[in-house]
């Protein structure tokens, strides 16, 4: 199972929000890394269904201890806006 890699509670200042989650996808669909990119649609171009959805969400959560809403994330739709989202999170928690 995919996860995202919390090893190391440093490991935001070492690979960007992007990465990891690219990372994540990759390994939960069995892509190569290469193949995604911030602009790709997590449904048509990576072919995440609700559950692929619910699972990065619940992982990027966990991974950067922050808590995403429904309304936040029910209109993402590309590597893009999930990283911007996930990111204002992490600096509102850093607050």
């Amino acid at each position: 199972m995919a996860s995202l890699d919390n090893n190391d509670n440093n490991t935001q200042k070492n690979n960007s929000v992007g990465e990891e989650i690219i990372a994540y996808i990759a390994d939960l669909k069995n892509i190569n890394r290469a193949e995604i990119s911030m602009q790709s649609s997590i449904t048509k171009d990576l072919a995440l269904d609700s559950l692929d959805i619910a699972d990065l969400i619940a992982e990027s959560e966990k991974k950067f201890k922050i808590e995403l809403l429904d309304d936040e994330v029910s209109q993402i739709d590309t590597i893009k806006e999930i990283v911007d989202i996930v990111e204002k999170k992490i600096k509102v928690s850093e607050l």
